[in-house]
Formats: C-alpha cells, structure tokens, sequence
C-alpha cells in the first residue's frame, strides 16, 4: 500500500476502540474488481464512493469485505480492538497497529452526517428524462481468458473505437442524461467530467441504488443517470482496463451549448514531468514506515471529507 511492500508496509497507528477515516485509492492496469478485506478486530463502515458521501446511512455498507475495481476510492470509517491487517488482491497493503492506552469508549456507531450536495447534483432519480437524452453503451472486444469469455472483436464501444476528431455524439449540456451500461463486468466502464447514479431499482450488484460512482463493473445491465452540468464539451468515457484503452476502448461525446465559463477547454501549457521528482524508494533497514490516521470527522460543506490522509 502507498508504493511499500513488505516489509517496508505502510503502517497506521490507532488507539483502540476509536473511529478514523481511511481513503483507499485502489489501482490495476486491468481495471478488474477486488475484495478489499479488513480484519474481523475491527468495525467498518463504507462512507463515500468515489469522493461522494452515501446517501443512505452508515447500516446499509458494513462489513469486512468490499468490492473495488481496479480504478476505484472507497472512504471507510473504522474502529479496532486489536492489531490487524488490510488486505486487497490476496495480498497485505497495510497493517494496523492499535494501541490501548486511553482509548476510552466510543460509540457503535460513528458520528452521524446528513451530506449536503450542490443543486446540480439533486433531483436526478425524480426527473422526467427526454428521449434522446437516453442510450444504451455496450462495450465489448476480446477480453481474454481473465473473466472466461473471449470474442474475436477488437476492444470498443458502441461499435466505435478512440477518434480524437469526431464525437461518438452529440449531448445537451445542463440535462439529466439517463444510460444504460452493459457487460461492464468485462470492461469496468468509467466516465469523465461527471459522476454516475445508479437508477436501477435494485442496484446493480455491488452498486446501490441513489448512490454516485465514477466507474461501475455490473455483471448486469446498469441504469445510470448523471447531469451534463458546471463543465462540458469534450466527455470522455472509456474502459477502465488499461490495456483494451490502450487500443482504442475510449470514445467522446460533444457536450453543447456550455457557457463560455464551464468549457473544457484545452488551451494552457503542456504539462510538464517536474524536474526534482523522484520515485518512493523503501529504506534499507526493516525499521516499519508509520503513519498516523486522523480521527474521523465530517464536515458540513458538501458532505467533503476532512481531515485526508
């Protein structure tokens, strides 16, 4: 976890039986979901997905095991009683170490919230959508024997592959648009500029329903919906497995009508590498690297998280 293996892990220090936030930021070139497991000495809750707060509360995301792609963030608040470990892919990313020395009581629970969010982003579940704001993504293409399905097409969306100078269409900017995603479970789909909300009644598998994610992995079809609002022209949307990207699984959508204030457009400096960068490389010693979570707080601004790790 955070560029250390063992055993140079990282290392969170804890006082027992009390509440912290812990952002993971799960990353794989092939995009495929993961458990990410945490030890039974401690109590978790699911909070936020994808930098959003959950609408619903803290009793319908606990649990020791939750399922993230490989292009995911998960926010967790979490308490232990004992030492313990947080796995993901069948490895150990890091290791928690608690301590007992005035550690008190807390609650079973972790300090309430009602997350507040901007007007653009309400209302979208309840809302009369017009047909050609509606469509259906298919993403298919050879997928190898990963998921145990193969097929002779090369990686694409919609029949299209990556065109720098032509839109795969044309959208309303400041609409509800409302898509339905299909054989993600293969092609982890992900989407730029906007996040999702997932309008299946019944979720889609790991994805509950009224909640907002950045990328979805359904082994069902998945309605979405999400407002073109705040910025647009070019969107982007492509497949999350880096290698079917790689080879043209990403197409865009021309967002119209945007006030000259919230264009993307493109037209600062090419970015540059910095010249004093230089990859984390691990201490000689076996002397454990620490690090200290913050205690769990909200905020009331938007539902953001404070105190980030």
């Amino acid at each position: 976890g955070n560029g250390k293996k063992v055993p140079y892990e990282q290392v969170f220090h804890m006082q027992a039986h009390k509440w912290y936030r812990l952002r993971v930021s799960t990353v794989n070139a092939q995009g495929r979901t993961s458990g990410l497991w945490f030890p039974d000495e401690c109590t978790v809750y699911k909070v936020a997905s994808d930098g959003v707060w959950h609408e619903a509360g803290f009793a319908h995301y606990d649990g020791l095991c939750y399922a993230m792609t490989g292009s995911s963030r998960g926010d967790y608040a979490i308490k232990c009683s004992e030492d313990g470990s947080v796995n993901w892919q069948n490895s150990r990313v890091a290791k928690l170490k608690v301590y007992h020395h005035n550690s008190g009581h807390t609650t079973d629970t972790p300090p309430g919230h009602a997350p507040s969010k901007p007007d653009w982003m309400t209302g979208w579940l309840g809302a009369q959508v017009d047909e050609h704001n509606k469509k259906i993504i298919t993403l298919f293409g050879t997928t190898g024997t990963l998921y145990g399905y193969e097929d002779d097409q090369e990686p694409q969306i919609n029949g299209m592959q990556w065109d720098p100078d032509h839109p795969a269409g044309i959208v309303s900017y400041n609409e509800v648009q409302e898509w339905t995603i299909r054989y993600s479970i293969f092609h982890p789909f992900h989407t730029h500029l906007y996040h999702m909300q997932i309008a299946s009644k019944d979720g889609c598998g790991d994805y509950k329903y009224g909640e907002f994610y950045d990328t979805i992995a359904s082994a069902e079809d998945c309605v979405v919906r999400f407002k073109t609002a705040n910025i647009g022209q070019r969107f982007v949307i492509h497949c999350h497995d880096l290698n079917h990207e790689a080879v043209g699984q990403i197409i865009w959508y021309d967002v119209r009508d945007v006030p000259d204030d919230h264009k993307n457009t493109n037209n600062g400096d090419p970015f540059k590498c910095p010249t004093n960068y230089h990859p984390y490389v691990p201490p000689k010693d076996d002397k454990e690297v620490d690090k200290k979570l913050e205690p769990f707080e909200f905020s009331d601004k938007y539902g953001h998280l404070r105190n980030r790790l």
